[in-house]
C-alpha cells in the first residue's frame, strides 16, 4: 500500500484495486494469534552407558622438576613384528632405557628383513617440560617433539620441516595394560611411523610389540 499527501490529507492507494480509500475509513489490522494447544519441545537426551570403575597402576618419574608417566611405563624390552605396506612382516624389537648421567630418555628401535639385515635407530628423549621432550636422532642430525598426557596410555611424536613448518614425520605409542581390561598376559605396544612429503602419506608403517621380562 503507498500512501501520498492529497489536500492536507492522508489518503491511501489500494495497488490491488486502484481505488482510493481515505485515512478515517476502518482498516482491518492482522495479529499474530498464538495457539496454546503446541506442546512444549523437550530433546531427547540418550542416556549414557556407565563403566564400572577399573583400577591401574602407572609409575610417574620426576627429571629436572617435570612429570612423566608414559615413559617411565616403557621402560625395558619390547619384541613383535613390522607390518607395512608392499613388504612382507619383518621382525623388530624396542628398547627404553633411562640414561642416569644424561637425566633424559634412550630409545632404540631395530627392525630385521628376511634377508638377514637389520636397521637400527636410537634416539634420545630430553626433558623440557611436563609430559613432553625434545627427541634428537643422531644418525640423521633430526629432531622431533615428544608429547604425552598426565595418565594417559599414549604419547605422539612430530617432527616439522624448519623453513615451512610442514608436518614430515608423525609417530604414534600406544600402550595396552591388560590389567586394567581384566585379563592377563603381557602389555602390548602398538607403534605407528607416518612421513609425509608436500603435505601427502608416503610411507605407514605399524609395529607391535610386547614386553620380555
Amino acid at each position: 500500500v503507498i500512501f501520498k499527501a492529497l489536500g492536507g490529507k492522508k489518503a491511501y492507494l489500494s495497488l490491488q484495486t486502484g481505488t482510493m480509500a481515505d485515512e478515517s475509513e476502518d482498516t482491518e489490522v492482522l495479529q499474530r494469534t498464538v495457539s496454546e494447544e503446541v506442546a512444549a519441545y523437550k530433546p531427547q537426551v540418550a542416556k549414557l552407558t556407565l563403566a564400572p570403575r577399573t583400577s591401574r597402576s602407572m609409575d610417574t618419574s620426576v627429571v629436572n622438576g617435570f612429570l612423566f608417566s608414559f615413559l617411565p611405563s616403557l621402560e625395558g624390552k619390547w619384541s613383535g613384528g613390522v607390518n607395512s605396506q608392499g613388504l612382507e612382516e619383518q621382525a623388530s624389537s624396542f628398547k627404553v632405557l633411562y640414561m642416569e648421567a644424561d637425566a633424559c630418555w634412550a630409545a632404540r628401535k631395530t627392525a630385521a628383513y628376511s634377508g638377514g639385515l637389520a636397521k637400527t635407530e636410537t634416539i634420545y628423549l630430553e626433558p623440557v617440560a611436563h609430559g613432553r621432550c625434545r627427541v634428537v636422532c643422531p644418525e640423521t642430525s633430526s629432531e622431533m617433539s615428544y608429547e604425552e598426557q598426565s595418565g594417559d596410555l599414549f604419547a605422539t611424536l612430530v617432527q616439522r620441516c624448519k623453513l615451512t613448518g610442514a608436518l614430515q614425520r608423525m609417530e604414534a605409542w600406544s600402550l595396552q595394560t591388560h590389567a586394567a581390561e581384566g585379563t592377563t598376559g603381557a602389555a602390548a605396544l602398538t607403534r605407528t611411523v607416518s612421513l609425509y612429503s608436500s603435505g601427502d602419506l608416503i610411507s605407514h608403517v605399524v609395529s607391535r610389540e610386547r614386553k620380555i621380562e
